[in-house]
């Protein structure tokens, strides 16, 4: 893959209480891993998925359908792993 390629795919968000701090907070630790330009999409509205303030101002509820974009030369990598985030609700290890 070359630096410019860019992958979408689409999403439905499993956690009941929508995107709020833990799938947040897994979704920017996970995007960290990343060299791409990872965005995420939903209502017209773009964030950077390393971005926990920009993830937390799309408002994004459960069950929304929003797109992961990643640009570079790991964005396949990037948006499978995003997805894996976004579409299983899990616990953040350590938390109780």
């Amino acid at each position: 893959m070359t630096d410019d390629s860019t992958v979408r795919k689409e999403v439905k968000l499993a956690y009941r209480n929508g995107l709020h701090l833990t799938p947040i907070q897994m979704l920017v630790r996970q995007s960290t891993d990343f060299q791409s330009d990872i965005r995420v999409l939903f209502d017209g509205k773009t964030a950077n998925a390393k971005s926990a303030m920009d993830l937390l101002l799309l408002g994004a509820t459960f069950e929304s359908i929003m797109t992961i974009e990643a640009t570079g030369e790991d964005a396949a990598q990037a948006v499978a792993a995003a997805v894996q985030v976004l579409e299983t609700e899990q616990e953040i290890e350590g938390s109780a």
